[in-house]
Formats: C-alpha cells, sequence, structure tokens
C-alpha cells in the first residue's frame, strides 16, 4: 500500500493571523487545519455528514510557532492519517481520511507547501498549470544565483532568475515573444548551472479556454471568449467560412453583462465583419466557424449554420407517404 507524505511550513504571521488552511478535493474541504495560538493549539477537523464539523483534533504547538517557521508533516497510508508537528511524535488523527487521490491544498499567505525532493534541501519544483500563453508553478530551494530555464520540445522559450522567484515559492513564466508553444508540446523546467541542466519539472501544454458565438448573419457574427487562466490577456478568435478563413477579432470589446462570472470576463467581447456579406442559396449549406487562434479549441454554438436544407417527409407537411 503506498504511504503518502506531504508537509506544510506555516510562517509566524499565519500562525498568529489564525489562518484556515484546507485540503480539497475539488471545491469540497477533506481537512481543515487552524492554528489557536492564543489557545495552543493547532486544531485539525473534517466535515461531517451533515454538512457541520466534526470534533476537533487539537494538536499542541511548539512554544516557538509564534517566532519561527512552523513544519507540519503529514504521513498517510489506507486511510490512517498520522500529523506531526515541528519535532514533536506523530499523532494518530482519530477519523479516517485518504490522503492524494488528486487532493490539493487551498493554502493562504504565510502558508507553504513542501514539494518532494531527492534529498533534504536539494532543490525542487511543481508544475501546476501550462498553457500556450504562460506556466505557473512552485518552485523549492533553488541554489542562490542560479536560474531557471523552460524549454517546449526542447526549444527554449522562457527563463527566470532564481532571484525573481518570490519568497513564498509561486511563480509565473510567460513564454518569450516569437516562441512556439504548442497544444500538446512537452514543457521542461530546468535548472542551469549544471551540465547538463537538471530537470525539476515536466508537463504537455493543456489550454483551457472559454467563449461562444452569440449571433451571427450573412455580414459577420459576434460572441466573447477568455482566457479563464489569464484573464487580462485578451484571446484572438479565428473565423471561418465553410472551413475558409476569413480573418481574426481580438476578443477585448466591453461586455458588462459577464463582468460578475469573473476577471477579465467584463472585456472578453469580440465582433467580426465578414470582408464580403454573404448570400445563403437555397438548398445549398452555409456555416461559419470560430476557434481560438492556433489551436482546435472551437467556441459554443460553432459551427453557425446560416443556410442549411433539412430533409422534409410527406408526413411533416401533412400528407401520406407515396406508395
Amino acid at each position: 500500500m503506498t504511504r503518502h507524505r506531504q508537509e506544510l511550513r506555516i510562517l509566524p504571521p499565519a500562525v498568529l493571523g489564525e489562518r484556515g488552511i484546507d485540503l480539497m478535493a475539488g471545491e469540497a474541504i477533506l481537512l481543515h487545519l487552524k492554528p489557536r495560538p492564543s489557545a495552543g493549539w493547532l486544531v485539525v477537523n473534517t466535515p461531517d455528514a451533515a454538512g457541520g464539523w466534526g470534533p476537533e483534533f487539537r494538536l499542541p504547538l511548539p512554544p516557538e510557532a509564534a517566532a519561527a517557521a512552523l513544519t507540519v508533516v503529514l504521513e498517510g497510508e489506507g486511510e490512517t492519517l498520522d500529523i506531526r508537528l515541528g519535532e514533536a511524535a506523530p499523532a494518530r488523527f482519530p477519523r479516517p481520511l485518504r490522503l492524494g487521490g488528486g487532493s490539493a491544498w487551498r493554502l493562504p499567505p504565510g502558508v507553504q507547501e513542501r514539494l518532494p525532493a531527492e534529498s533534504p534541501g536539494a532543490p525542487a519544483a511543481r508544475i501546476d498549470f501550462a498553457d500556450r500563453h504562460h506556466l505557473r508553478c512552485r518552485l523549492q530551494d533553488l541554489p542562490p544565483g542560479g536560474s531557471l530555464s523552460l524549454r517546449a520540445d526542447g526549444l527554449p522559450c522562457a527563463a527566470l532568475p532564481a532571484g525573481d522567484v518570490p519568497a513564498e515559492g509561486a511563480a509565473t513564466l510567460r513564454y518569450a515573444a516569437g516562441s512556439l508553444v504548442l497544444e500538446g508540446m512537452r514543457l521542461e523546467l530546468l535548472l542551469e548551472g549544471e551540465e547538463p541542466p537538471r530537470c525539476l519539472a515536466r508537463a504537455r501544454v493543456a489550454s483551457r479556454y472559454c467563449g461562444a458565438i452569440e449571433m451571427a448573419d450573412e455580414a459577420g457574427l459576434c460572441g466573447w471568449a477568455l482566457n479563464p487562466a489569464l484573464p487580462e490577456e485578451p484571446v484572438v478568435v479565428d473565423v471561418y467560412l465553410d472551413g475558409r478563413f476569413q480573418g481574426a477579432a481580438r476578443a477585448d470589446r466591453p461586455r458588462p453583462d459577464l463582468a460578475r462570472l469573473g476577471p477579465g470576463f467584463g472585456r472578453s467581447g469580440f465582433l467580426f465583419r465578414l470582408p464580403r456579406r454573404v448570400f445563403p442559396r437555397e438548398g445549398v449549406p452555409l456555416r461559419l466557424e470560430a476557434r481560438i487562434q492556433d489551436t482546435r479549441f472551437a467556441l459554443r454554438h460553432s459551427p453557425w449554420w446560416l443556410s442549411r436544407p433539412v430533409p422534409v417527409t410527406a408526413a411533416a407537411l401533412g400528407g401520406e407517404p407515396a406508395e
């Protein structure tokens, strides 16, 4: 049976601020941790079947937790979970809980997740998300003066000096202008300074977009489109007529009706006018399509049929089928 190990570092501001820490499975909380320095406890809890909280499981906080980083180690095998604070002995959580299985931490400011490393203090990284425009990762214990490089299918596409990595270890790398980064490409995050450079993490480019055609006619179409992982950067929509490229539109027009959906949605509209108005002929299919540029992602309601023959039976016209 696989034994899972996860490690957190809670910095003093998070301890003193009593900031809650949640282990999530999608939108559901699996495990909740909360320091209570005034009472001298780290409270651990899980939701109960009624939608409330079960009995609190309390671990004594080390006296130095308010002045130095507190290490919390969680180790689980099957449905058993052991929790250790600092150098104290591990304590068995009294309720069944399974680590791993796609769960992820929701961390407040001042709390860091320690990544698995080859050895204590060795550099480590994890790629959390990578699309055609940028990469988000977590970095740990990078050597002073070192630097990171990113390659897509072996070709350099971004770089980051170790000194530019925020203290909490979360970093975003935007691809250099002119870099070729396409869906499905293999990304490698490398630590430079060794020969060959050490690969810290790998991932495939997998973009996520949303959007829709909302109206189309013989003159053009309109709608909205967005990359929710990078909402401040408008996407470009390619338009096709019966499979033939017609042009592109930048999705940055005001859409106040969508602003409540999240950042960037309020400026995600697009409008595209065809180079020439089309005139559908009776019985001849004619369609408009809209896709995010340089991807296969088709917007919702694409294709939009301007003309489409529909077979009509005699029964539909109210008559009797011919014998």
